[in-house]
């Protein structure tokens, strides 16, 4: 397998965010959903975000949000990649899309589901992350059944999140995924709702990193 993308979502702590930011991640996300427990807050601190260095992506997690307050806010903290977590429509996508963002949309769902709703979203978006399937939304923190995905043929690169821990690295570096382009790692590495435990991280790192 080529070197998986590593996406860290649901940051809130400037400090935690320069720690995270030192161990090379690809993506760090941010949550703008307020019922969320790592929601940035109406009036985040502005060095959370400035203290990302530019090599790294910024990702805006959105649920049901309006595009006009998406642009607004991506805008305001130079956030060029949308992560679309609802039932957003065909239209959002499109819009954002002029606005010039990078669209991930989060498909939750057993396999009949994912397949159709992909089949839907495929044109519009840049990226898909598949997730477990929850009553509320954003992620429920349970392990995704990676077998859903199986044989599943779809040329947009995918994210795999749901439930991701520090225990997975060997399972991650077996998965048989087609476009399997990143990881998404939140709450299984965390010592509180939205403070990343870093040392944590840099092991199980390490350990995709040597294949373990």
């Amino acid at each position: 397998m080529d070197r998986l993308n590593i996406k860290i979502c649901g940051m809130k702590y400037p400090e935690n965010v320069k720690q995270v930011a030192e161990l090379g991640p690809d993506y760090i996300g941010f949550i703008f959903y307020n019922k969320s427990a790592r929601y940035v807050g109406e009036h985040p601190d502005p060095e959370m975000f400035e203290s990302v260095p530019e090599r790294i992506k910024k990702v805006a997690v959105f649920v049901n949000e309006s595009v006009e307050r998406m642009i607004d806010i991506t805008n305001r903290w130079q956030i060029n990649v949308v992560q679309l977590h609802g039932n957003e429509s065909i239209a959002t996508c499109e819009r954002l899309k002029t606005e010039g963002k990078v669209i991930i949309k989060a498909i939750p769902g057993e396999k009949s589901s994912v397949i159709a709703k992909a089949k839907i979203y495929a044109p519009y978006v840049d990226y898909f992350l598949f997730d477990t399937p929850t009553e509320t939304y954003g992620g429920s923190g349970k392990k995704f059944d990676w077998r859903v995905l199986h044989g599943l043929e779809i040329s947009v690169p995918l994210f795999l999140s749901g439930g991701l821990g520090p225990d997975d690295a060997e399972e991650i570096g077996r998965a048989d995924l087609n476009n399997f382009h990143a990881i998404d790692l939140n709450s299984g590495f965390e010592s509180s709702p939205g403070k990343k435990d870093t040392v944590m991280l840099k092991h199980f790192l390490k350990q995709l990193k040597d294949g373990k």
